[in-house]
């Protein structure tokens, strides 16, 4: 898929104007030339040197001026940057898509969003700790799943009381608080 965007563009847009005869541009030949809208139009205008101009006249920016300063920015270091940018996430995104095709790569866990802030004190019942052994209770594979989750968002929230649970063995995680 080819890049879009006035800035891919620009060097389309500089044979069409060293096609247009020399004088004013108005923001109307700007929305057209970059394909823009009219906000964009006047943003791209100022960009590229236009002046504010005088209550009742509309801004302009001379079409020699346009393509100065066209060419500086073609030549410039961020349409490179931003071709580097762009390739890199289609290679992140390619990697995604295989991904894709790999067994189980669409699972959505079946959990709310208070998961991702579960701590010990409020870990789901049927989780325990004795020594050297972590007791999970469950009635189907996806309650499995959710658990488990919930367990490794609560060592990541709170690291000190999961290595406390694990090295000491609890049957009752809210026994942290009080110990």
């Amino acid at each position: 898929m080819p890049p879009s965007g006035w800035k891919y563009n620009t060097g389309a847009i500089l044979e069409v104007l060293r096609r247009h005869p020399p004088g004013p541009l108005d923001r109307e030949d700007i929305e057209a030339l970059f394909h823009v809208k009219q906000r964009r139009a006047k943003v791209l205008m100022h960009l590229f040197g236009a002046k504010t101009p005088a209550p009742g006249w509309n801004m302009t920016i001379d079409r020699d001026r346009l393509i100065a300063s066209l060419e500086v920015f073609n030549g410039s270091a961020d349409i490179a940057l931003s071709d580097d940018r762009r390739e890199m996430l289609e290679l992140k995104l390619d990697g995604l898509r295989q991904a894709r095709g790999t067994p189980f790569a669409d699972f959505r866990m079946p959990v709310g969003r208070a998961a991702y802030g579960c701590r010990f004190e409020n870990l789901p019942a049927g989780i325990r700790f004795e020594a050297s052994r972590l007791i999970i209770d469950y009635s189907d594979a996806t309650e499995l799943l959710a658990k488990l989750f919930a367990l490794s968002q609560a060592a990541a929230n709170d690291l000190d009381q999961w290595v406390e649970a694990a090295e000491r063995g609890l049957d009752n995680p809210k026994a942290l608080s009080a110990g």
